[in-house]
């Protein structure tokens, strides 16, 4: 059972009994979460790479390098180099300058290079970190805080930021689950809208949660 859903379901719901549950795993792609990759819904490479491309402002290095210093220390930790795969041409480089290129298959786009590499690593050691393991074990001693963990996380930020959430992607890898979620016999949340001039006169935010409670309709 995954804990972390079964927790937050539990302090949404508390009381309820309600049990979390996942697809299996030699399955390939939950097609409920990853449904370009599974080809249920479709991305345009031309449109997919443009709206990438605009949330890099037209440049994906030059993106990249506003987190060029978490990149760097990232670079601290890991202590590697390669070749063939740097920005501006220089022969051998580590993760600060690893170049970055979209790439079309079958999913439309896909974002690769120095950004996703550190991503993966990021994520590793931000999985370290909150399954508590030893600090010295947490990015080999080096991420063991917040402070020295949250620079280590920019780059895997900036990737989502470009590869995710463009609007032109984050509808077509998030339309199953809205679906699902906005089907017509169970609505999770109920929102209630208050108008403008009642919300002035009340003092009250544009949408207010009156209940949490799973209400079939």
């Amino acid at each position: 059972m995954p804990l972390s859903a079964q927790a937050l379901l539990d302090g949404m719901f508390p009381g309820r009994g309600l049990q979390t549950g996942y697809a299996a795993q030699d399955k390939g792609p939950d097609p409920l979460f990853k449904p370009v990759e599974v080809g249920l819904c479709m991305l345009s490479e031309p449109k997919a790479s443009a709206a990438i491309l605009k949330a890099a402002h037209g440049n994906l290095d030059e993106a990249a390098r506003s987190e060029r210093a978490g990149l760097k220390a990232m670079q601290a930790i890991l202590q590697v180099r390669t070749r063939g795969n740097c920005v501006s041409g220089i022969p051998t480089c580590g993760i600060e300058d690893f170049g970055n290129v979209l790439v079309g298959g079958k999913g439309g786009v896909s974002l690769e290079g120095g950004l996703k590499a550190a991503t993966t690593v990021g994520e590793n050691f931000l999985l370290q970190y909150i399954q508590g393991f030893p600090e010295k074990d947490v990015a080999w001693g080096e991420a063991a805080t917040p402070e020295t963990l949250s620079p280590l996380l920019g780059p895997r930020n900036l990737y989502l930021r470009l590869s995710r959430q463009p609007p032109y992607i984050a509808s077509r890898a998030t339309a199953r689950r809205w679906r699902a979620r906005c089907s017509p016999r169970w609505t999770m949340l109920q929102v209630r809208v208050v108008p403008a001039r009642r919300r002035a006169a009340r003092h009250v935010p544009a949408a207010s949660l009156p209940s949490w409670g799973a209400t079939p309709i």
